[in-house]
């Protein structure tokens, strides 16, 4: 493997100091990515997208070919995780704007981690809040128990979302000790699964902070100027 990956390098040329590495090209224009300034969409959704897709693109070619899977497992479990971290995140923030509250101790120690059961848990309420706010249903109890089984899943493997990105800990302890194999179907399934219920979730959230914002900004319109 370490051969072939070799000799598919060989034929590029060394780096060059003129070389720019972050520009745009205007004879291949369809491959310019858009950042930071797409009309109309959050800062964030690129980046909740993007993870979400690359670990599904690598999981689709990994069993497609059943090849490559002891090596694209990595980026796999990364990037799955790091979207699910991303989404969890975002739900905090919208979440708690949508039930007009402050965040909490607890939020912000779960926001500045890459924990994801700290982050569910902070989560958690606030969904069960916005959905009563909101008049809807609360949310199953079979999905959130599944959600809390998957959390945790994903937290005994790799607390800190270092397991997947480095061989080793910091302290020099092998990386996602005690998993000697993962089926890469399996768990691209599952995730698929998790990122799908958040997502709708995600989704929900924002269309009742359209429906927010649209609010206000009607409210403040109505807003005597006592200046005049």
């Amino acid at each position: 493997m370490a051969d072939d990956f070799d000799d598919e390098l060989r034929p590029l040329p060394p780096p060059r100091k003129q070389d720019v590495l972050v520009r745009s090209d205007a004879e291949r224009p369809a491959l310019n990515a858009c950042l930071n300034y797409i009309p109309g969409v959050s800062r964030d959704y690129g980046y909740r997208l993007g993870y979400r897709k690359a670990a599904k693109i690598l999981a689709d070619y990994v069993c497609e070919t059943a090849s490559e899977q002891d090596g694209l497992v990595f980026p796999i479990v990364y990037n799955y995780r790091h979207h699910v971290e991303l989404v969890l995140k975002r739900l905090i923030h919208v979440g708690s704007y949508l039930v007009d509250r402050e965040l909490t101790k607890g939020d912000e120690v779960a926001l500045g981690k890459h924990r994801l059961d700290l982050l569910w848990n902070a989560v958690r309420p606030i969904l069960f809040e916005v959905c009563k706010d909101a008049g809807l249903s609360k949310p199953d109890n079979d999905d959130i128990e599944g959600v809390d089984s998957y959390i945790r899943q994903l937290n005994d493997v790799d607390p800190d979302s270092y397991g997947f990105r480095y061989a080793t800990s910091k302290k020099g302890d092998p990386s996602v000790p005690g998993v000697r194999h993962l089926n890469i179907l399996v768990f691209a399934n599952h995730m698929e699964q998790l990122a799908y219920y958040l997502d709708a979730i995600d989704s929900a959230f924002m269309d009742l902070k359209d429906t927010k914002d649209e609010y206000e900004t009607e409210m403040r319109s109505q807003e005597p100027d006592w200046f005049d």
